[in-house]
C-alpha cells in the first residue's frame, strides 16, 4: 500500500476512535476510553513514522481530529 494511502486510512481511523472516545465518555465506560486513548496515540505515533514527521504529537492529533470523508 502507497504511503499515502496508509496515511489516509490511519488518519481515518485516529478519527473514528475520537468519535469512539466520545460515545464511550457519554456511557461512562471509563476504562474504554482509557484504552481507545492508548490505541490512538499509537496510531497517532505510527502516523508520525511514516509521514508528517515533522509535525508534534499535539499537531498530528489535532490532524487527525479534523472531519474528513465520511467519519
Amino acid at each position: 500500500m502507497p504511503v499515502e494511502d496508509r496515511a489516509d486510512e490511519l488518519l481515518a481511523i485516529i478519527n473514528m476512535i475520537g468519535y469512539a472516545i466520545g460515545v464511550a465518555s457519554d456511557i461512562g465506560v471509563q476504562d474504554g476510553v482509557s484504552d481507545l486513548q492508548t490505541a490512538r496515540m499509537k496510531l497517532v505515533l505510527e502516523l508520525r513514522q511514516i509521514s508528517f514527521g515533522d509535525l508534534s504529537l499535539d499537531e498530528l492529533s489535532r490532524l487527525a481530529r479534523a472531519p474528513a470523508g465520511h467519519c
